[in-house]
């Protein structure tokens, strides 16, 4: 049981105020990462309004079941008319279930967004521009007005896939030694989940000539830093300049996000290790399976992700493509040009 921080009757001791009181709690059971923090708080937000417009609540503790139903059932209406996407109903049901854990009452309060809202879907359907050229040229004039760490945080995404904390927090030299030496770098710093900061689960990216020469150029921008956020910014504060520098190269241009760059990372190293376009891309293509399951598991590791399903909201819907029977006397016959007897 999670003791709280206030002598107080209200909100389960954690203050007069609701909203006050669920940010506190999250602050004391989940660190203060300001993403993690910001998301749940904006999110929980919306449900303390509607449960206070709708059922007159007034304390955290006058929440039960029967308004956590209503709520996904508010929400599955609002997804229903396409007015919610069902991803953002997920996290808006799951931010419920955190901040209530974080108040010690998940025995009380908790709800299956899969069951309550259905699964989510995370099929890609627009292909990333995979324009090098245009991209470059993007880059060039990021550079020449002064986002020279920006551009190449945002580089950083789409040579090797890196999320935005990833890209950010790279120690570039030491990224270049293991590249040098492995032919690969290690992701460690800023991983979704903690995931690559152990040496159970490894998290590496393999790097070629550009590559190397991207991480050059990073390692001498990062100078004796130890990441490549600048000393005079917090890791926040430069998010912010990575967020304004994207809304006015990047998105102008049509070259989407940074998790658009990523995509365009996983659509490329699916084609160099699969032998075939992104099934995003629309193509008719055929795919030996056993090649097509060696490819997927490879480049879900190296996006750091734990499930392969993940993939599709990268590099689109895998049952599009066409499986080829991998039968041995099957590829023999089909070498030496021959039909099956």
């Amino acid at each position: 049981m999670i003791k709280p921080p206030f002598n107080s009757s209200k909100n389960y001791g954690f203050g007069r105020a609701a909203l006050n009181a669920a940010k506190r709690a999250l602050k004391r059971a989940k660190g203060r990462r300001f993403g993690t923090l910001a998301s749940h708080t904006d999110r929980f937000s919306k449900f303390w309004y509607w449960a206070k417009t709708k059922h007159k609540v007034a304390d955290l503790s006058d929440i039960n079941m029967e308004i956590i139903y209503n709520y996904a059932g508010y929400l599955r209406q609002r997804i229903e008319r396409n007015q919610l996407k069902i991803t953002y109903g997920h996290n808006l049901l799951s931010s419920v279930n955190v901040v209530y854990s974080c108040l010690g009452q998940e025995h009380r309060i908790f709800i299956k967004p899969s069951k309550a809202l259905g699964r989510r879907q995370r099929i890609r359907t627009k292909p990333p521009r995979l324009d090098s050229e245009g991209l470059q040229t993007v880059f060039d004039d990021m550079v020449a007005e002064g986002f020279e760490r920006e551009q190449i945080c945002l580089e950083l995404s789409d040579t090797f896939g890196l999320r935005r904390r990833e890209a950010c927090l790279l120690n570039c030299r030491l990224s270049v030694r293991q590249a040098l030496r492995l032919g690969k770098v290690r992701i460690t710093k800023g991983t979704k989940g903690g995931r690559g900061t152990n040496n159970r689960v490894q998290r590496w990216v393999e790097v070629d000539e550009s590559g190397l020469q991207l991480l050059l150029r990073a390692s001498s921008i990062q100078g004796k830093e130890e990441n490549l956020v600048p000393i005079d910014l917090s890791l926040i504060q430069f998010f912010r300049r990575i967020r304004v520098a994207r809304q006015r190269f990047l998105s102008p241009a049509g070259l989407g996000h940074q998790q658009d760059r990523r995509a365009a990372y996983a659509c490329r190293k699916f084609k160099n290790l699969a032998g075939v376009s992104a099934p995003v891309f629309g193509k008719e293509e055929v795919v030996e399976k056993n090649l097509l399951e060696s490819s997927t598991a490879t480049l879900t590791a190296e996006l750091g992700h734990g499930r392969k399903e993940v993939l599709s909201s990268y590099i689109g819907s895998l049952a599009k493509l066409k499986r080829e029977d991998n039968d041995e006397h099957a590829l023999i016959f089909r070498f030496l040009g021959c039909a099956r007897t």
